[in-house]
């Protein structure tokens, strides 16, 4: 059996996806990926929208020749999926998201179809050279996720994963459904015979210390200074505050324990590799 998709996978918070959130509305960035960084290099505001366009440019060079179709899965706001096109790949780009339409139209790429709908339910009247899944493999059931791909795909075609993968079974990062060494049987087990694979968790890891930064130097003090202020000035309000809103307090408490799970350089290497696999399918 696979795993079972719930609403965890994705890390909502009051319907809202935390990552995306942050990505978008507080850091304002242009992609909803990691940066790619080289041995030394450090993230900041200015390096880390170039990061992530350099992870582009090393996704792009895995495409095997003779490709010319692309289903590109949860595409996201369409960097990968505009990147692609403009090198002559006609793109599908899948996003259970509504909202991302508008980053489409935008882009105005005749070569980029976009499918408002999620990998479970998409259906297309052609199959495809290669599927791509850019952090989106963990979005899904991932026997679905193969059913699909083997739907989808050319005989011969290619899945060509990005993404995070859990070392083993353990308390942490839950929303990672997929075990590497699970995922890898699974894919043989439905006829994906790996080609190619890279650890990459080194040059995606200053992503993460570039956003923990962020929460330590700038969120953490932020709600510490309130929470002072009003515990000095006014100790009876903090309590019946915390009796009326004792509920969003509870998702606070869930919210703060999320990004230092989540962005938690170290944790992240003890429990995660960063992952591109490469596989090509036969019937």
């Amino acid at each position: 059996m696979g795993n079972t998709y719930t609403n965890y996978n994705v890390t909502t918070f009051n319907d809202i996806d935390l990552e995306l959130f942050l990505l978008t509305e507080i850091l304002k960035l242009k992609s909803l990926h990691y940066g790619y960084f080289k041995k030394g290099e450090k993230a900041n505001p200015q390096t880390f929208p170039l990061a992530q366009r350099k992870y582009t440019k090393t996704l792009l060079r895995w495409i095997p020749k003779g490709v010319k179709t692309i289903l590109d899965v949860g595409a996201g706001i369409g960097d990968n999926a505009q990147a692609l096109a403009d090198k002559g790949y006609h793109v599908t780009a899948v996003t259970p998201d509504k909202n991302h339409k508008k980053f489409y139209d935008a882009i105005k790429n005749k070569k980029i179809t976009f499918v408002n709908s999620t990998f479970e339910s998409f259906w297309a009247d052609k199959k495809f050279d290669l599927i791509l899944m850019s952090e989106s493999q963990n979005y899904f059931d991932t026997d679905i996720g193969f059913q699909q791909c083997v739907k989808n795909l050319h005989d011969k075609g290619y899945l060509f994963v990005s993404g995070k993968f859990r070392k083993k079974k353990n308390g942490a990062f839950n929303n990672v459904t997929n075990l590497e060494k699970e995922y890898k049987q699974k894919a043989k087990d439905y006829g994906f015979s790996l080609l190619k694979e890279k650890d990459i968790t080194q040059n995606v890891l200053p992503t993460l210390e570039f956003i923990d930064t962020i929460h330590r130097e700038y969120a953490l003090p932020g709600m510490q200074m309130i929470d002072t202020y009003i515990k000095k000035h006014s100790p009876l309000k903090v309590k019946i505050m915390k009796f009326i809103f004792r509920k969003q307090i509870k998702e606070f408490d869930f919210l703060y324990n999320y990004f230092k799970e989540h962005f938690d350089p170290d944790h992240f290497k003890d429990n995660l590799r960063y992952l591109r696999l490469l596989f090509q399918y036969r019937k």
